[in-house]
């Protein structure tokens, strides 16, 4: 069993993931005309919130706080959907 550095660590990081999911989905979302599409992007985006909001209350059990995507990792998923 993980102890309790690897534990917030693997939830933190799981947090991160989720949260670039959801705004790169998003961001997908705002591009797309297809509303087929663009339904199943939200879908997604809802999925990862869910995915975040666990993460987060896992970690309160741990007492840690969650840890956001960091700003390059943000800004160059930005850039990868202006292209």
């Amino acid at each position: 069993m993980a102890n309790r550095k690897e534990s917030v660590e693997m939830l933190r990081e799981l947090y991160a993931a989720a949260e670039m999911g959801a705004e790169g989905s998003a961001l997908l979302m705002n591009k797309s005309e297809d509303s087929r599409f663009s339904g199943r992007l939200q879908d997604y985006v809802n999925k990862y919130n869910g995915m975040k909001e666990e993460a987060a209350r896992l970690l309160s059990r741990y007492g840690a706080e969650p840890k956001e995507a960091g700003a390059m990792k943000k800004s160059g998923m930005w850039m990868g959907v202006q292209m």
